[in-house]
Formats: C-alpha cells, structure tokens, sequence
C-alpha cells in the first residue's frame, strides 16, 4: 500500500520542475514505524530545502542515508571545449566556453557537496557522494565496509 502511495506522489510530480523537497517530506508523513531511508537521487533542488526534508526522517527516529549520485562530467565539467548548457526541466540554454566557467563551477559543485555533508551530518544523516563512474555494487560494498569499521 505503501508503494502504492510513494508512486502515486511520484505520478503527481512528474512533468514539474524538480520538488524533491516536498515529495520528501510527504513520504516521511506514510512512514510509521522506524525505518531505514535509503534515498538515492540527483539532489538538484535547494540543498536548504532538501536538507531540511531529509530531517523529517531522521526527526522520526529512522535511519537516514543519502547517496548522491552524480556523473563525473557534470561534477567537473571538464569538457575543454564550447557547450551549451541546457537545463532539461525549463528547456533554458547557455552557450558557454567550459574553460572559462570551469574553475568557479568546480567550487561551487564543491561547497555544495560540503555543505550537504555538514548540514546532514548534523542531523545524523549519512551523506554519500557517488559518481555514476563508479557501479553501484562496488560503491555500495566500499560504503558497508566503511560502515562496518564505525560501529
């Protein structure tokens, strides 16, 4: 029933500009009992929004863990040539000269990894960086293992 529901929400966004925020803390409402929350997702809303969704489970006694998938390109945006940027959800584009953009772009990827980490980690949430270079079974084993070694 539970599915049922986290698919409908799912149903109810699509064709909308990202909202992981509100779709988070809806289904932090349906979760009774306490619960190990994987999420796995992109992260591109407002981190301070999607932070503070995110404390909604952790608020309710479950234990939290965000993968933050992300492909290397866009991480680094090495791409040492002209581009145009298109953001897929409002069809705006940008033609830029990646190696003009690229050192400031690189930073503000990084801030905003840090500051995920920080503002999770404060709420007892486990943060993961995971590039999609990376196969999911060898970052999830390298995550348990590293898990196995704090406890």
């Amino acid at each position: 029933k539970r599915l049922a529901k986290i698919s409908q929400l799912v149903t109810e966004h699509k064709n909308r500009q990202t909202n992981l925020s509100s779709a988070f803390a809806k289904i932090a409402e349906m979760v009774q009992n306490r619960s190990l929350i994987i999420v796995i997702s992109d992260f591109w809303d407002e981190p301070s929004h999607i932070v503070t969704a995110l404390k909604h489970f952790s608020h309710r006694f479950n234990e939290v863990i965000a993968f933050h998938i992300i492909d290397p390109a866009e991480q680094h945006l090495d791409f040492n040539r002209d581009a145009e940027l298109v953001d897929i959800e409002s069809n705006v584009s940008l033609a830029t000269d990646t190696r003009q953009i690229q050192a400031a772009y690189q930073k503000a990827f990084e801030e905003r990894s840090h500051y995920y980490k920080n503002a999770l980690a404060d709420n007892h949430i486990d943060y993961n960086l995971l590039p999609t270079s990376t196969p999911f079974d060898q970052a999830l084993f390298a995550y348990l293992k590293k898990r196995s070694k704090i406890k």
